[in-house]
């Protein structure tokens, strides 16, 4: 009785180890890292109402459209293969009909700008966060990264050389209909992205520092 006691124990010890691991092994051989997410987003912009929210409007009187993100909490399992994942969804919502979306006076200024979040708890605990812009005018409104359109996560200790859970962000549009935009992003696990970086630059400059003295001679 005590064996069966102490091995039922055991049991549930190793199930709840199993459980808590932050990366297990894919059914290809593969190392797969066991990422808990949560996502979500605020507008930025002075045409509308409702900035700093994650829902606002533009437009008054009979034509508007007000324009809202939901963010999402999954959990998945990441690889070194690229997948992609669904960080959340645009919803529009319009009254009237033929809106088109406000030009700033600056036409070069942006409209709007949503800043994306991304929180995990799994492998570690950690977050990022990146920057869409569209312009105003016409009848879409045309998000696309700013500055870069990649953010990582550190993965933390584990058996193989992965460093960093890479987000890639694409562009997306926006109509001026009523309707629901789905948004994805492009999530894979790699090595560490300052070093391969460093590693690049290091070879430019050594390229750029023979050609150099090749050309002298």
């Amino acid at each position: 009785m005590r064996r069966l006691l102490l091995s039922a124990v055991f049991c549930m010890f190793v199930s709840i180890t199993a459980q808590a691991d932050p990366f297990v092994i894919l059914p290809n051989g593969e190392l797969g890292f066991t990422t808990s997410f949560t996502s979500s987003g605020n507008f930025n912009c002075t045409l509308c109402t409702g900035s700093g929210t994650n829902s606002v409007t533009f437009g008054s009187g009979p034509n508007t459209l007000t324009l809202t993100f939901t963010g999402v909490s999954n959990t998945i399992v990441v690889s070194g293969q690229s997948q992609p994942v669904t960080l959340g969804q645009f919803e529009v919502t319009t009254t009237g009909s033929g809106f088109t979306f406000p030009t700033p006076s600056n036409p070069n200024f942006f409209l709007v700008t949503l800043s994306l979040n991304i929180s995990t708890t799994s492998p570690v605990v950690g977050g990022t966060s990146i920057t869409l812009f569209a312009f105003g005018g016409g009848t879409s409104l045309n998000f696309q990264p700013f500055n870069t359109n990649w953010a990582g996560i550190p993965i933390g200790p584990n058996p193989a050389s992965f460093t960093f859970i890479i987000f890639t962000f694409p562009t997306v549009t926006i109509p001026n209909t009523s309707g629901i935009t789905p948004y994805s992003a492009d999530v894979s696990a790699v090595p560490e992205p300052a070093s391969v970086l460093l590693l690049s630059s290091g070879l430019g400059l050594m390229v750029s520092f023979a050609r150099k003295r090749f050309s002298k001679q």
